[in-house]
């Protein structure tokens, strides 16, 4: 039998318990993932927390970085949890996607309105 998505799970009813990680421990995501019991789990990345506990702040690309989301994306493969993460642009959607988060939020309130007047002036030839 084909496993049942979140999405339809929900959808149909049922409370689908998750979490947001804020312990960016990364040698502990796994036992986290596997002792939390939540069926997915959020990690707000991009505005901050992963970096500068890493002790890079917005650094996203260095490898230090970059080592981190690879081990909570094997974490979480190897205990089942989908992955969640909210991203403020297209770009960070599909590459986090790519990298395995497949519960992609459309980024705050705030940064959707940003990026909406962006779009229109630059639309007219302004500059940002």
């Amino acid at each position: 039998m084909p496993a049942t998505s979140i999405r339809q799970r929900a959808l149909a009813g049922e409370t689908i318990a998750g979490a947001m990680i804020f312990e960016f421990f990364v040698p502990g995501i796994s036992q986290i993932l596997r002792n939390a019991g939540a069926e997915y789990a959020i990690y707000d990345m991009e505005h901050g927390g992963l970096s500068n506990f890493l002790g890079i702040p917005g650094q996203f690309d260095n490898p230090a970085f970059r080592d981190a989301v690879a081990r909570i994306v094997a974490a979480a493969k190897s205990h089942g949890k989908a992955l969640g993460f909210m991203a403020s642009d297209a770009n960070l959607a599909r590459h986090y996607n790519a990298l395995g988060f497949n519960l992609i939020a459309s980024g705050t309130d705030q940064g959707l309105l940003i990026a909406g007047v962006r779009g229109i002036l630059q639309s007219l030839g302004a500059k940002p």
